[in-house]
């Protein structure tokens, strides 16, 4: 049956095409066709903007799973980014080896476009168009501004010409991360507001966002939005232990980044005793060749978070000792700076020594201290002679 023109949809027919959208960009994201999903889930939220609101809870997980597609599309074209690198590389080696440099520089540089055009098929399944085309679609109007959602079409650009390409693909991968935190602030307004049944889905689209402005290095924001995270997993009945770890384990690495050591430590030690928990509780367990590998991957993972501890606490000493040779070279310098004589030294000295404006103390004669019975105080030779005369 051939579909309706978008003009000639009645509303309930566009709400049955953004089920089908979001139906069909659920399934290309767990099977991880991101760039096919991202186009899927953005027209789904479009339509469910336009037909519930942009904050409606309808449009809570097409959202979150939106914004999910488009941070994991930034991912895949930051792989496809480090290809040319790594072949650029072994064209230097074998630069000496050229009998007739500007022709093989113009063939590598060829090979080096058809290379990465193919890494690109592989991501997309689709050959890249010649130039970007990205599209926008109004989903949300919020104080009047219009918040768009961008069908993002990775690898658009696959030629390298004078480092183009990859100046396009790291915009491409900051448009994403963009528009990911804009939907994702929608989503977790709209969690919030559903309460505890929406528990799960804030804590994730709070993690979701933490983890963007990890990216971007905004550490101190990261922070505040896994310890809000942490806050909503408290809330629930049955919290998952292995989200709660991974969140500790990336407020440590956030400290760590901005060198808070101390709290970085404390995270990461938190997070080794939630899976210790979680270690303990599966034994107890009956126990099956699926649990068993299960407990060694999270065995594995503990013993990485120790490695990551003594990592720390050794940078920490290492800094600590750094601080202390540089405070012992400002003290041991101090003294000769203070004995060299200069007239930059002599000219602080009598700045220092100069009376403020407002200080008239050196105005008022002090009175002379009376000498002391039995001795006399020597008078100079001018007053001697005027004292004679």
């Amino acid at each position: 049956m051939a579909e309706k023109p978008e003009e000639l949809e009645t509303p309930e027919d566009k709400l049955q095409r953004a089920k089908e959208l979001y139906g069909r960009g659920s399934r290309n994201y767990y099977v991880k066709a991101y760039s096919e999903a991202a186009d899927d889930l953005s027209q789904a939220c479009a339509i469910f903007a336009d037909i519930h609101g942009p904050t409606a809870d309808e449009c809570g997980m097409p959202y979150l799973l939106y914004a999910k597609s488009m941070i994991a599309v930034g991912q895949e074209e930051n792989k496809v980014l480090d290809v040319p690198d790594e072949e650029d590389e072994d064209e230097e080696e074998g630069e000496g080896e050229v009998e007739n440099p500007e022709e093989e520089s113009e063939d590598t540089a060829s090979k080096g476009t058809e290379s990465a055009t193919e890494e690109v098929i592989q991501v997309n399944g689709s050959a890249p168009a010649t130039e970007p085309t990205p599209t926008t679609e109004p989903v949300a109007k919020t104080n009047g501004t219009a918040a768009p959602i961008v069908d993002a079409k990775p690898g658009t650009s696959s030629g390298v010409v004078n480092g183009e390409a990859e100046d396009e693909e790291e915009a491409g991968e900051a448009n994403n991360l963009e528009v990911a935190w804009e939907v994702l602030e929608l989503a977790a307004v709209i969690f919030a507001r559903q309460g505890e049944s929406a528990y799960e889905n804030l804590a994730e689209a709070l993690t979701e966002l933490a983890g963007i402005s990890f990216e971007n290095s905004h550490f101190d924001i990261a922070i505040k939005d896994y310890s809000k995270a942490l806050e909503v997993h408290n809330r629930m009945e049955k919290t998952n232990r292995r989200h709660v770890a991974e969140i500790y384990f990336q407020i440590g690495l956030s400290h760590l980044m901005l060198n808070d050591f101390d709290e970085s430590i404390e995270a990461f030690k938190k997070a080794g005793e939630i899976l210790d928990a979680e270690i303990d509780f599966l034994k107890l367990k009956e126990q099956t060749d699926e649990l068993a590998a299960d407990i060694k991957d999270l065995e594995e993972t503990r013993g990485e978070i120790v490695l990551k501890i003594i990592e720390v606490e050794e940078t920490k000493q290492v800094s600590i000792e750094e601080v202390k040779r540089e405070l012992e070279k400002l003290m041991n310098h101090e003294p000769e700076k203070e004995n060299v004589p200069g007239p930059s030294s002599s000219g602080a000295s009598s700045s220092a020594e100069k009376p403020k404006a407002t200080d008239i103390s050196h105005l008022i004669k002090r009175k002379k201290p009376d000498a002391p019975a039995g001795t006399e105080v020597e008078e100079s030779p001018a007053k001697k002679q005027a004292t004679g005369e």
